[in-house]
């Protein structure tokens, strides 16, 4: 099973901020351009939340201070893809 990690990333952080309702942050992600996770506002609820998506999807479970010191969605990426192969 191959996982698009980028558009899972992307989804969590729309569900559980409205990321791609802010039109300049879609036309960011939709080019495939890096988002800095300070460029939006994460709280810790939302942060959870994402944490959560992400853990459902891929079937691994994460900690959520591993994912917090992630400071992009190209971090966060790279950093699943790490998990990932790591099972």
């Amino acid at each position: 099973m191959t996982v698009d990690l980028r558009a899972l990333v992307i989804a969590a952080l729309d569900k559980a901020i409205g990321v791609m309702n802010i039109p300049a942050t879609a036309r960011l992600l939709m080019a495939g351009q890096d988002l800095a996770f300070d460029a939006v506002e994460i709280d810790s609820l939302s942060l959870l939340e994402i944490v959560m998506q992400i853990e459902d999807a891929l079937g691994v479970e994460l900690d959520a201070d591993e994912v917090a010191a992630q400071s992009s969605v190209d971090g966060l990426v790279r950093y699943l893809g790490q998990r990932v192969a790591a099972g």
